[in-house]
C-alpha cells in the first residue's frame, strides 16, 4: 500500500525508509496518473538509503492504468508471484 500525499504522509514516509528491512518490488501502469512520479520517489528514496528495490512500469492500460490493479491478473501477477517466491520463498 502506498501513503497518500495528505498532511504531508507521504514525505514523512520517505525519510523514514531507512527502517525497513525487506526487499520492495513497486509496480505502477504508465498511464496511472500521479502515481508513475510517486513509484519513482519511493523507488529514490528506497534506493538512496541502500535498499533492495525495484520498480517495474507496465504498459499503458485501458483509460486508467490504476485500473490494472483492481483485479488479480496478468502481466503483474506472474511478477508479484516470482518476487514472493525470490525474497520469502514457496510455501
Amino acid at each position: 500500500m502506498a501513503p497518500a500525499y495528505g498532511k504531508n504522509a507521504m514525505a514523512r514516509t520517505l525519510q523514514r525508509v531507512t527502517s525497513i528491512d525487506a526487499h520492495v518490488r513497486v509496480f505502477v501502469a504508465e498511464n496511472d496518473p500521479g502515481h508513475v512520479q510517486i513509484a519513482y520517489n519511493v523507488t529514490d528514496a528506497l534506493s538512496a538509503a541502500g535498499k533492495h528495490v525495484s520498480l517495474t512500469i507496465y504498459p499503458p492500460y485501458r483509460n486508467n492504468g490504476h485500473e490494472l490493479f483492481f483485479v488479480v491478473h496478468e502481466p503483474y501477477w506472474s511478477d508479484l508471484l516470482a518476487f514472493l517466491g525470490e525474497t520469502i520463498g514457496h510455501r
